[in-house]
């Protein structure tokens, strides 16, 4: 989503990047269809982010009021419209109502799991972190992976500005 925003896709775009992405090997790792990528992202996806405009000229969070957007720094209105176009905004998705979004769909599978893992805590079967190949391999379809990573990455190399995302990964 980050990409598909940062970059302004259109629909068309995010297709056809779909379809290359899926270009690889088996098994696809993308839905395969606009269709099915926008049911993913639909209203439990979307009550999730939270945009955050800022001020082109002084980079403060703008105060929303409507339709535009004033700096608190240096008071200049700013349309969300032309912000959006202008690249002067970022996207947080809350971690809390993605995580609860997942649990929910995937309830039986995981209490199933859970009270596997309750009955005999000892047991070699539980994996507290993935760290080879093998142990990898035995994650199943309905097992609950969290993975947290960021890397910083430099906006223009002489900006002298970075993006550090942090980005969590439900599996």
């Amino acid at each position: 989503m980050t990409f598909v925003a940062g970059e302004g896709l259109s629909w068309k775009g995010l297709d056809n990047l779909l379809v290359m992405i899926n270009f690889a090997p088996e098994p696809a790792v993308l839905l395969p269809s606009k269709y099915l990528f926008r049911k993913l992202l639909g209203s439990e996806t979307e009550s999730a982010v939270v945009r955050h405009y800022y001020c082109r000229a002084c980079n403060d969070l703008l105060d929303i009021a409507e339709e535009a957007g004033i700096c608190p720094t240096c008071e200049k209105t700013t349309s969300l419209n032309d912000a959006k176009k202008d690249g002067a905004f970022f996207v947080v998705l809350d971690i809390h109502k993605q995580l609860n979004h997942v649990v929910q769909r995937s309830k039986p599978a995981l209490h199933s799991k859970l009270t596997q893992v309750a009955r005999d805590p000892g047991t070699t079967s539980t994996i507290m972190d993935i760290t080879d190949g093998q142990a990898s391999g035995t994650v199943q379809s309905s097992d609950l992976t969290l993975t947290v990573s960021t890397d910083g990455s430099p906006v223009f190399t002489p900006s002298g500005a970075s993006v550090w995302p942090i980005q969590f990964t439900v599996n």
